[in-house]
């Protein structure tokens, strides 16, 4: 697609600038930025233009389990919600510990060709905790780090010696924090909502003893270490007192915890049963605050979809999860950038610089010579989220009758589109 996006706004998240201005694509690449003429110019006037978004905790399901996503599903879900690099989490089935299944998801991504891929290893054998899986052919088949994402490493002397590894040869490992003896049989957060519903509550110590563990075996051993999905008040502390401290550690958020509560949560509905378990209302001011000052680095999607018959069951027996990958940008755009509440560079540089940071990726940038990796975003138009919008499988989402502003356009990727009608 050789083509100008004419009289777009330019929006820089490293320099936190922006300008109106055409941007020009050749050949898969940014030709120019500045004031053009062709005879293929697409009008973008009041729209913002800005690299797309980084994704470092998405489950895309295949193989194994395609009845909730497909490889093809998910990444066009990534390309709607404004995404053009996924790193994509290891619990399918079989489960990514293995060279074969990272070079079948690489081969997968390549041949959709609709965003980047980047394959996370399992930590574990199986995700099973027992054994640990071959981290070095895993780094050779191309994974970028190793995570039991969906569980915790229960057994410290296992995650020790994983750790020892991963320092030995420079890879970070993704971590899900869960005592699950502290959180048996939960299904939201403790306290008083969950009080009010009857339903059996998750405390937050089963967060924060777990990640108070792990940050001692990151002192012994100096590996880098990065904590998926934090949700309250004492992991903040926590990660804000080993940063102090020196230790290699980040975090992510998702934007279902900036941007929901307990509070939020509709009598028995499943589809806001997510793990950890939406915070309460005070936490999730804690979360906001602690993203706009840099303790947490990142916002990350935990995308996790699944078919509406798995979440029509009751839900102590519906799986985890909320299908978020399509509304995580105009979701926190609505509750946390039109409220004036954290600043939309900001918002941007941790949703596309600071993962691929975290990932030792390459970020992408609007640069002339840079490929064409662009979202294209209204900030006006209003909306209610509907199960049409989805593109994923996964329709299971709380946002279902709610009102979003802001949407994206189009993604465009390496030159064409990924997503969108230009």
């Amino acid at each position: 697609m050789d083509i100008v996006l004419k009289n777009g706004i330019l929006l820089d998240p490293i320099l936190k600038n922006k300008k109106r201005t055409d941007i020009a694509i050749k050949n898969g690449l940014i030709h120019s930025i500045g004031k053009t003429n062709s005879t293929q110019e697409v009008d973008c006037s009041g729209y913002f233009l800005f690299p797309s978004l980084f994704d470092l905790h998405t489950h895309l399901r295949e193989p194994g389990f395609e009845t909730s996503e497909t490889m093809e599903t998910g990444l066009a879900a990534a390309a709607h919600g404004g995404y053009g690099t996924v790193c994509a989490m290891p619990n399918s089935l079989p489960v990514n510990d293995s060279p074969v299944i990272t070079k079948y998801i690489k081969y997968r991504a390549k041949e959709i060709d609709k965003c980047n891929v980047y394959p996370i290893g399992a930590i574990s054998e199986g995700l099973s905790g027992k054994s640990l899986s071959d981290m070095y052919s895993l780094k050779d088949a191309g994974v970028i780090a190793y995570s039991d994402d969906g569980f915790p490493v229960e057994n410290a002397l296992l995650l020790k010696k994983a750790m020892k590894i991963a320092k030995s040869i420079d890879m970070p490992l993704f971590l899900h924090e869960e005592d699950k003896n502290l959180s048996e049989n939960g299904v939201m957060r403790a306290g008083e909502i969950a009080l009010r519903l009857g339903l059996t509550g998750i405390p937050s110590s089963a967060e924060s003893s777990m990640i108070a563990r792990d940050l001692e075996i990151v002192r012994e051993t100096g590996a880098r270490v990065h904590f998926c999905h934090i949700s309250c008040a004492r992991s903040i502390q926590l990660i804000r007192e080993a940063k102090k401290a020196g230790l290699p550690v980040s975090c992510e958020v998702t934007p279902n915890h900036l941007a929901l509560s307990d509070e939020d949560i509709r009598r028995y509905d499943a589809n806001a049963k997510v793990n950890p378990p939406l915070p309460s209302k005070s936490d999730r001011e804690l979360l906001v605050a602690a993203l706009a000052d840099g303790t947490i680095d990142l916002v990350a999607t935990d995308h996790a979809p699944h078919t509406a018959d798995m979440k029509a069951a009751a839900i102590e027996e519906a799986p985890f999860g909320i299908s978020g990958i399509e509304t995580a940008l105009p979701l926190l755009y609505t509750k946390l950038v039109k409220p004036g509440i954290i600043d939309f560079y900001e918002l941007l540089y941790r949703m596309s610089i600071a993962p691929a940071e975290i990932a030792g990726i390459e970020p992408d940038l609007i640069k002339k010579g840079k490929p064409a990796n662009i979202t294209v975003f209204d900030p006006t138009e209003k909306y209610a989220i509907t199960e049409e919008f989805f593109m994923s499988k996964g329709k299971n989402s709380p946002l279902i009758g709610k009102s979003l502003e802001g949407a994206v356009k189009a993604t465009i990727f390496k030159g064409k589109l990924s997503y969108g009608n230009l």
